[in-house]
């Protein structure tokens, strides 16, 4: 499994770096293409190893991480036109942090980091920097797939935009997870860092009385939600 990962990892560097190449000679992008607030996950070998939000305006990036030993560190880095993200590299006592991802169109941030020889994978959503819809109180019961079939449950009492439960899977493994309503319908979630390696980062849409989205596990894979109201 790890020579597995060791493979993907490798194959991601070498596609990131020749896209970076690529698009070096390019101009600059529009300030405003990928400005925005991104709530970022971070895995290694299979367990959450932090979690932050990142800011990015006129293509720089600003934020702030910690980790599940509550280690903070601050993010600073670029985006070019084609959303390949590059995070200057962090010396710390601990460890040498590199970083390279790319941001889709659709606000989906994707990437690798090392800290020193130890490799990982990143993931994130972008939220509109909307206050938290403290309007918002509502109960919601949610399925979790992956290809077609169900993999998790999870009901949410959503209380001033705000909420924490646990994800039960089809496995009977729990996940505690919080996450927040902003005034646009956006809906995020985390698992509770520091209480649990092992979780989902999650983000979609409530309209109506439904909900959607995606979210990625701790083993990175990708998946949908779907909800009603209670």
């Amino acid at each position: 499994m790890k020579n597995i990962f060791r493979s993907h990892l490798s194959m991601m560097i070498i596609f990131l770096l020749c896209v970076i190449i690529s698009g070096c000679t390019k101009k600059a992008a529009k300030p405003d293409k990928y400005d925005g607030t991104y709530n970022i996950s971070c895995i290694s070998e299979n367990v959450y190893t932090a979690i932050g939000d990142i800011k990015v305006t006129a293509s720089r990036i600003s934020g702030r991480m910690v980790n599940t030993k509550n280690n903070q560190f601050n993010i600073t880095g670029t985006v070019n036109e084609k959303g390949i993200i590059i995070f200057n590299t962090i010396k710390k006592k601990h460890g040498r942090i590199a970083a390279v991802g790319q941001i889709s169109e659709n606000g989906i941030v994707e990437g690798i980091y090392s800290v020193d020889t130890r490799k990982g994978k990143y993931f994130g959503f972008r939220y509109e920097q909307e206050e938290i819809d403290s309007n918002q109180n509502s109960t919601y019961e949610i399925d979790f797939q992956r290809n077609g079939q169900k993999t998790a449950h999870l009901k949410i009492n959503i209380h001033k935009g705000k909420f924490s439960s646990v994800i039960e899977s089809v496995n009977q493994i729990k996940y505690p997870i919080k996450g927040r309503v902003l005034k646009n319908g956006k809906i995020i979630i985390n698992t509770v860092i520091g209480s649990q390696s092992m979780g989902i980062a999650a983000s979609g849409e409530i309209k109506d009385t439904s909900l959607r989205g995606m979210y990625f596990l701790h083993t990175g894979e990708k998946g949908e939600f779907h909800g009603k109201r209670l």
